[in-house]
């Protein structure tokens, strides 16, 4: 495996993952999001295996979804939407997706609590190369054939899955692409989970 210029990431070309990511940002930026009674409802149709519309479930105050769990506190960047993920537990999502707009650049701050939507995490040895708060991290560098670049660093902490997902600015610099803030990283904005 090669690594990212931080010198420790794993480094891998994935168009996909890129795109991906970028896809969901845009979806979030624009999509009108629902109100609390808006969202309350959806969660109930889906709850009850009603047909429910095809467009994503956003809001933009994380206190308008019902989460099972305390999100952790994001201490950099403004929040421009969330979505639930995982599965409604008693009335309550066991996952939550935030979206924050940053100086030179997007992060996505994702936490699922694996015990109570039954699943697990198992973390390949071979694959860990940094930790988060004392916890053994994976971190990753993507990136697609035009240069965009996606920073990941995924970890498990008292039974919760995190990733945290960094999608900086990037300038033509004298060596390539360079980032537009190159002091803001995966690994820093995972640091600052609280």
């Amino acid at each position: 495996m090669t690594k990212a210029d931080d010198g420790f990431s794993g480094a891998s070309k994935s168009s996909e993952l890129v795109r991906q990511f970028f896809n969901n940002l845009e979806v979030v930026k624009g999509q009108q999001p629902l109100s609390a009674q808006e969202a309350e409802a959806m969660a109930e149709k889906m709850q009850h295996g009603k047909e429910i519309p095809t467009a994503p479930l956003v809001v933009r105050n994380i206190t308008d979804l019902k989460v099972g769990f305390a999100p952790a506190a994001v201490r950099t960047g403004k929040l421009i939407g969330a979505a639930p993920q995982g599965t409604i537990v008693n009335g309550t999502w066991t996952g939550v997706e935030r979206y924050f707009e940053l100086t030179g650049g997007y992060s996505r701050v994702s936490e699922t609590d694996m015990a109570a939507s039954g699943g697990m995490f198992f973390m390949n040895r071979a694959a860990v190369n940094t930790n988060v708060a004392g916890k053994p991290a994976i971190s990753m560098v993507y990136t697609d054939e035009r240069g965009t670049r996606l920073e990941e660093v995924l970890w498990v902490n008292g039974g919760k899955l995190f990733k945290v997902t960094y999608a900086p600015n990037l300038n033509q610099g004298r060596y390539g692409m360079m980032k537009a803030n190159p002091g803001v990283s995966a690994l820093s904005l995972a640091t600052e989970l609280r």
